[in-house]
Order: structure tokens, then sequence, then C-alpha cells
């Protein structure tokens, strides 16, 4: 590849396709070790390419998560995420293909991605997304080392939530 970048990672193509699309086997490790990659290019200051062959569910998917983590606004990465229905396969005459991927239609990989974050909290699919990184091991550090890389200005800071563990030992030496 002639593509100039400091750091390549080549991801095996099913296999990913399945873990990132379905979220089963391994997706929080995975997706973990995709968002540190590109997030690290980022804070270094280096250039940083994620693809698929189509552009469409993986490639939205890993958009979906950095945009969570810039705290774009939920009809932002709403819009963000339909973009990523457009391809071109180079197979046909017809240009671009749309798959229609929105709440409205079942089984489709928006809403699984949407319901997925359900159970964690926050007013917004960002907040609701950045718990799950936290609770995968993403940490605010490395999340606001991305966001002062890619905001101008100063962007709010992302504390990792804290809990207090208490305990009460009977009949214990």
């Amino acid at each position: 590849s002639s593509f100039p970048v400091g750091h390549y990672h080549s991801y095996s193509g099913s296999v990913q396709y399945d873990l990132v699309v379905t979220g089963t086997g391994g997706y929080d490790s995975l997706i973990k070790e995709l968002l540190t990659d590109v997030m690290n290019a980022a804070i270094h200051n280096e250039p940083a390419l994620f693809h698929c062959s189509m552009g469409c569910d993986r490639t939205g998917t890993l958009a979906f998560y950095l945009e969570c983590i810039l705290g774009m606004s939920d009809i932002d990465i709403d819009i963000e995420y339909e973009l990523s229905s457009l391809f071109d396969d180079g197979n046909s005459a017809q240009t671009y293909y749309y798959r229609t991927r929105t709440d409205q239609v079942s089984g489709t990989r928006w809403r699984y991605l949407k319901n997925k974050f359900a159970d964690f909290s926050g007013g917004t699919i960002s907040a609701r997304v950045i718990e799950y990184l936290f609770s995968i091991g993403i940490s605010a550090g490395l999340m606001n080392e991305f966001r002062a890389a890619m905001c101008d200005g100063t962007p709010s800071t992302l504390v990792a939530p804290t809990v207090n563990v208490t305990g009460s030992y009977i009949n214990c030496s």
C-alpha cells in the first residue's frame, strides 16, 4: 500500500465483519483495538484511513463510535451513519446503491447499534456510548487526548465513572 501511514494494521475480512456488524464474539476487544488505533493516530498527528469493502457497515460503525467520542449530536450521527449506506460496487452501470438502514427497518445494524447502548446512562447516544467505552477499558485520558486533537478550542473533559466499594466481613481473621 502506498498510503503514507505510520502504523498499518490489516484486519481479516469476514471474521471482523461478523464481529463488527453482528456484535458477536470478541466484539468489545475488537472495537477497543480499532478505536485505539485510530485515536492514537490522531493524537500523534498521523493520517488514519479506515475502510471496508463497500464503506458501509464496518466503516459506518467505526465512524459512529468516533463521532460519539467527539460528542456530536444524535441527529448529526444519524445523518452521517445513513450516508455510509451509499456505495458503488463498481460492478454495474448503476453508479450508487442505497441500502436503507434507518430505525424504521427491522434487523438493520443501525437499530442494533442504537439498542446496544440502551442500558447505559446518559441523555444522548454519545453519552451512552462513552459509558460503554469506559466499560470495555478505553480510558478517559485517551478519549480526552483524541477530542483535543480533533476539536478546535478546548473540548469538555470526559471523566470516567467511579465506584465506591465497601464490605463487611464476619467471622474472618
